[in-house]
Formats: structure tokens, sequence, C-alpha cells
């Protein structure tokens, strides 16, 4: 399954990028996110893995993150793997007359009963 979004937010692209890089702001936009244990690699850049771990209700996620390529603005692609799922996370930021097109594109693979 892939999908993509597009939005046009109403701030300048560096500002966005300089707001998406920072780790502290993960936990806003990644519902549910409690923690982030770093595997290898420098965090944030490519070729790093973590596991993040999530809490929603009752119900408790991990899932293992890995950086493929960040060359803001154009592009950050990631990786997610959990028990059953891939999912490719690429998202972009271009310039939209002062405003920012914040682009994401998603690709989910599934195996077992999820599939």
């Amino acid at each position: 399954m892939k999908y993509t979004t597009n939005i046009i937010i109403d701030k300048p692209v560096n500002e966005l990028v300089d707001l998406y890089n920072n780790e502290e702001n993960i936990y806003k936009w990644m519902k549910g996110l409690t923690k982030i244990e770093r595997l290898e690699g420098i965090p944030g850049e490519e070729g790093s893995t973590s596991m993040i771990y999530f809490e929603t209700g009752k119900r408790k996620m991990q899932m293992k993150e890995t950086i493929i390529t960040k060359n803001f603005p154009e592009e950050l692609a990631v990786t997610y793997e959990a028990k059953g799922v891939w999912n490719k996370v690429i998202t972009r930021f271009e310039d939209a007359d002062g405003k920012t097109n914040f682009i994401n594109e998603q690709e989910f693979q599934f195996k077992g009963f999820r599939k």
C-alpha cells in the first residue's frame, strides 16, 4: 500500500526543517511515543538505528527505525519495522512562495495475519 499527502504550511522551509529536525519535537507528532532507544550510528543521521516505543491506551508497541537518507530539505527517508509491518516514509519540504509544501510519501508492506 502506498499513499502521498501534501500540506501547505504558512511558514518558510528553513523554519520547518529546523522544527522537524529537532528531536524534542518528535513527541509532538508521533502520537503515543514514550521512548527512543539508540542502537547504532549518530542519532538522527543517515544509517542510524533506534528502537522507538509507543503506548496508546493499553496497547504497547515497539518499532525499529532506520534513517536511510537525510538530505534536508530535499528528502528524509526512514523505515520502520515492527512485527508483521514494514513502513517507508519519505518526507520532503518544497518552497511554495514563502510557504512550505510538506510532502509525505508512505509505503507499507504487511506479513502474516496483517497482510
